[in-house]
């Protein structure tokens, strides 16, 4: 589907098995120096199964495309400050959601994508011409929870946060998107993440932070272009998680900290469903072997 300006549209998709959504931005140049509004683009992604709703995402596209791509580095490109285009000229920018699990839609199985652009989504580019197109990518595997992604917002001034994030845990993400905020010591956001549950428990200080960052990536320079966005990927999900970060008060500005982190729930119904197509599986392949002689 294409969305413009002040545009609300949805996607519904049934009997397929879906995991990502594409987000693929197309401007076109007006000739003038611009900044990207992607958190003026609502996303909310919703499953209907059995007489429920599940919402599995609803957040601002800026958020959701900073954590999905965390290992690509796209923030940097999201935030860059400037973008100058000659008028005419096209640009494409290919940005992914991704639930992390796939979700399988059998039977009466809905999963609806709800899309809202607000007036300026594009800076400066030309907004008769420039667009959004949404797209979901079809998935292969079997449903065996159903992943949630959700996120706190950080005050701003604010120099301690503490927040109970619940059961099943699967990562913990802290992002900020200011397109200004750099590498500097004078640019810290994040001072030190301290983590509790009922399995493990951390603490990591600011160098701990960085190092553990290096770790996710092949050089520091790469690990650098996340800036002030770290994440926490435990071995296994976490229940009963307590989370207290201290921040630097002073670089912590109104709408611009997060805590994203992922979550699943998991049902009868899913496991269930999960074994019934395991099985059928299982008997197809044995279908395929050759007659022993």
């Amino acid at each position: 589907m294409t969305l413009r300006n002040n545009d609300t549209q949805a996607l519904r998709l049934r009997k397929k098995t879906v995991q990502r959504f594409s987000f693929i931005l197309n401007l076109i140049g007006a000739g003038a120096v611009t900044t990207l509004g992607l958190d003026s683009i609502n996303v909310k992604c919703i499953l209907r199964r059995s007489g429920r709703e599940h919402i599995l995402f609803h957040e601002n596209l800026l958020l959701l495309a900073i954590e999905s791509m965390y290992y690509s580095a796209i923030e940097h490109a999201l935030q860059k400050t400037v973008v100058t285009l000659a008028n005419g000229t096209h640009v494409m920018l290919p940005l992914l959601v991704d639930l992390g699990y796939p979700v399988n839609l059998l039977g009466d199985d809905e999963l609806t994508l709800e899309v809202t652009t607000k007036t300026g989504w594009m800076g400066t580019y030309d907004a008769a011409s420039s667009s959004l197109e949404v797209e979901d990518r079809e998935a292969i595997g079997v449903e065996t929870v159903i992943p949630m992604i959700k996120s706190r917002s950080i005050s701003a001034t604010h120099s301690r946060v503490t927040e109970s994030l619940g059961d099943n845990v699967t990562s913990i993400t802290l992002v900020n998107t200011e397109p200004t905020r750099g590498n500097t010591t004078a640019d810290t956001v994040f001072e030190s993440l301290i983590i509790s549950s009922d399995k493990y428990s951390a603490s990591d200080n600011r160098g701990r932070l960085l190092s553990r960052r290096a770790s996710q990536f092949e050089n520091v320079a790469n690990a650098a272009l996340r800036r002030e966005n770290f994440r926490y990927v435990p071995a296994v999900e976490l229940d009963e998680v307590e989370l207290t970060i201290e921040l630097n008060g002073a670089n912590v500005a109104a709408t611009k900290n997060y805590i994203v982190y992922r979550t699943y729930v998991t049902t009868r119904e899913v496991l269930q469903r999960a074994a019934a197509l395991n099985s059928k599986h299982a008997n197809q392949n044995e279908a395929k072997l050759e007659a022993s002689l």
